[in-house]
Parts: C-alpha cells; sequence; structure tokens
C-alpha cells in the first residue's frame, strides 16, 4: 500500500512540476524556515554540494547512502521477526537433521 502511494505521489508531482515549485517558495519564505536557513546557511549549500551529481560525491554517493539505509532497514526487519520469534525466523535458523 505505501508502495502504491509513494507511486503516486511520484507521479502527481512528475506531472505537475510548476505547482510544486510553487508550494516549495511559499515554504521557503516561512519565518521559522527562514530563520533556520539563515542560521544554518553554510551547511545547507555544503549539503547541497555535496549532493549535486557534479560534486565532491555526487549520484554515487547518494545511491550508497540510499543503498545502506535500505540495507539497514532489512537487516531491522528480519532482527525483529528473530527477537519476537515469529514462525519465518525460527525455520530459517533451525538446525537441519
Amino acid at each position: 500500500m505505501l508502495l502504491v502511494a509513494t507511486g503516486a505521489a511520484v507521479a502527481w508531482v512528475a506531472a505537475h512540476p510548476d505547482g510544486v515549485r510553487r508550494v516549495v517558495h511559499r515554504l521557503g519564505e516561512w519565518p521559522p524556515l527562514l530563520r533556520l536557513r539563515s542560521r544554518y546557511h553554510r551547511w545547507i549549500v555544503f549539503l547541497v554540494r555535496r549532493f549535486q551529481p557534479g560534486g565532491a560525491y555526487g549520484l554515487s554517493f547518494t545511491i550508497g547512502l540510499a543503498v545502506l539505509a535500505l540495507s539497514t532497514r532489512a537487516f531491522g526487519g528480519v532482527l525483529e521477526d528473530v527477537l519476537v520469534r515469529e514462525e519465518i525466523a525460527l525455520f530459517a535458523i533451525a538446525p537441519v537433521g
């Protein structure tokens, strides 16, 4: 269900780029965000440069970070199954013979 909702949201954003830009621009002018942007301007510029395709890390770093996050989530799910003693996890670690 989450994948379907995410796919629908991505499709909507791709179909309405001007509307998304207007909303993001309006949010960028929200006073609390303006204060954060002015306070952490150096860090924001640093991060934006790092995640640009031509930056120091670029696309390979971004993909690696995404793979690491997904792997961590998958490991957490398996660990939870083992700790809760769900049947599929017990089947996977049961001794043969």
